[in-house]
């Protein structure tokens, strides 16, 4: 889920999965309260929200405002944040004048506010979309794949997927197309090729964008696993090895996902029972 969609309130979580604590301004609590606060703060605050630390700092707020205090109680950002989201990968997402943006965990900024939306960073990277396109950014904010399309996944094995209306493509991480944005549906690269579909069927490609299976299946589950692709033609199920053949005819009913740890759940009429990988060893 995009970042942006944050609410105050004692029953929400932060981004480290621990509640949203409201501080008592008054009664016993506050007396509480503000005892500690003497012993834990240099100079005791006064939040209308704060958050449990997460890596050194804890988001709070004062009046509608955002900021970050550190263990101290010392500002690492002063309370003028429209929006925040805690740490990813050392970087916690602000938003001020309707755009996102992203500091270090000592406040300083690591990219000023320019993105309308900024999904989760992931290896270093993340989809962020400008001007109403979606791209790709690195930790800095720049742009690895320019904003052009309308929708943009996460790398996987250097490669991306992106979708201009309907149509589906990869770019690597230089921001230059494998191939034409033209395929009607598309996995991620998994152990070097990608299933993608064409029409109604499905094939699979490898990294240059060579056909390793033409479009002749009627699905291909993901991708390889383990070395093998679920794959169905004729209502029947089987596995593909990285070659393109049939390591393991298309004889079953149905299957599940795939193989894991060896094994692969598979159904035969209307029993269902697991099968080895045929080069699985012990």
């Amino acid at each position: 889920m995009p970042y942006g969609n944050n609410d105050k309130g004692a029953n929400r979580n932060d981004g480290c999965r621990s509640p949203l604590q409201l501080v008592p301004r008054s009664g016993e609590g506050a007396k509480e309260w503000q005892k500690e606060a003497e012993v834990l703060f240099e100079t005791p605050q006064d939040f209308d929200s704060a958050g449990q630390f997460c890596q050194g700092m804890a988001r709070v707020t004062v009046g509608d405002k955002y900021g970050f205090i550190d263990p101290k109680g010392k500002w690492l950002v002063e309370p003028i944040l429209d929006k925040v989201m805690y740490l990813r990968e050392d970087l916690a997402y602000v938003k001020e004048n309707d755009l996102w943006g992203a500091i270090d965990r000592k406040g300083n900024w690591v990219f000023s506010p320019r993105f309308t939306i900024i999904q989760l960073f992931d290896g270093g990277y993340a989809a962020a979309m400008a001007g109403g396109k979606w791209g790709l950014i690195d930790r800095c904010g720049y742009w690895l794949v320019k904003p052009c399309y309308d929708c943009v996944k996460s790398f996987r094995e250097d490669m991306a997927r992106v979708r201009v209306d309907d149509k589906w493509g990869f770019v690597d991480m230089g921001g230059k197309l494998l191939t034409r944005v033209c395929f009607d549906g598309a996995y991620d690269f998994s152990q070097g090729f990608a299933a993608v579909q064409t029409g109604a069927k499905w094939g699979i490609i490898d990294k240059n964008g060579n056909w390793l299976v033409e479009p002749v299946l009627d699905y291909i589950f993901e991708g390889f696993k383990e070395g093998l692709a679920l794959a169905q033609v004729k209502k029947k199920w089987g596995f593909l090895d990285r070659e393109g053949n049939w390591a393991i005819k298309p004889i079953f009913n149905d299957a599940w996902r795939g193989f894991s740890e060896g094994l692969a759940a598979v159904c035969l009429g209307e029993k269902w029972g697991y099968i080895r990988h045929p080069g699985w060893k012990a």
